[in-house]
């Protein structure tokens, strides 16, 4: 009969449990059907692909050029708008010549597919953490300033 070595459990109870994987990738197939004013039906899947730093600065610079005046001063749903394009056009991994046409057009599409976008960005960044004993999700952020502890929620 083998013997159980007290230290050996020890010792691999300090090494540190792997990191859990995010519950939804990097990249994300969209699969995306759509049917025209023309009466012409589209269907072709689109990658969502989660922006690094330099894709979100990309993002907002594409929002502003689109734009063309200053973002102060444009109606709240024209600027929703170019975000949502902005969006697509630096997020979506070659998107079909199709989708290129009809999501400037096509508020429906371009609202829909932009969502999807946001909803793999935001699946992307809590992905994981599971949730407290309280049965809260656990934070991915949690600031407190000097003197003052807060916990996390």
């Amino acid at each position: 009969m083998a013997t159980l070595d007290l230290r050996s459990v020890s010792d691999a109870a300090d090494v540190a449990p792997a990191e859990s994987a995010p519950l939804v990738g990097r990249e994300l197939p969209l699969n995306v059907t759509y049917t025209s004013p023309k009466g012409k039906t589209y269907s072709d899947a689109v990658v969502s692909r989660i922006l690094d730093g330099e894709g979100r600065q990309k993002r907002a610079r594409a929002a502003a050029i689109l734009a063309g005046v200053p973002w102060a001063h444009m109606p709240p749903t024209e600027a929703m708008r170019c975000w949502a394009l902005a969006t697509l056009s630096t997020q979506l991994v070659d998107p079909p010549e199709w989708l290129n046409e009809w999501a400037p057009q096509h508020d429906a599409l371009l609202f829909r597919l932009a969502n999807e976008c946001y909803d793999h960005d935001t699946q992307f960044f809590r992905g994981g953490r599971g949730t407290g004993d309280d049965g809260e999700e656990i934070a991915c952020v949690v600031v407190s300033s000097a003197g003052f502890t807060a916990s996390p929620k």
